[in-house]
């Protein structure tokens, strides 16, 4: 966690998980399956089209998030 100053001049505590996509330490955005993946690469992913170089490489990534997720005894909790 890291503190970040607010407009009102306290800070607020914001948790830093990698990226299952760039592998950076980013701020919580979109988790999928407990893995968290960043504001910029969501939307490259978005906004990338199937005939992009980069659209397989984002596939693969969220497919080893999927099979990473699927390794794991189901949680009741």
């Amino acid at each position: 966690m890291i503190g970040v100053e607010t407009d009102w001049e306290c800070y607020a505590m914001v948790e830093l998980m990698e990226c299952s996509i760039c592998c950076k330490p980013k701020k919580e955005n979109l988790i999928l399956l407990g893995k968290n993946i960043c504001s910029e690469c969501e939307e490259r992913i978005v906004q990338s089209n199937a005939g992009d170089l980069s659209y397989s490489v984002f596939l693969e990534k969220i497919k080893d998030i999927l099979r990473t997720a699927g390794s794991k005894e189901p949680s009741i909790w």
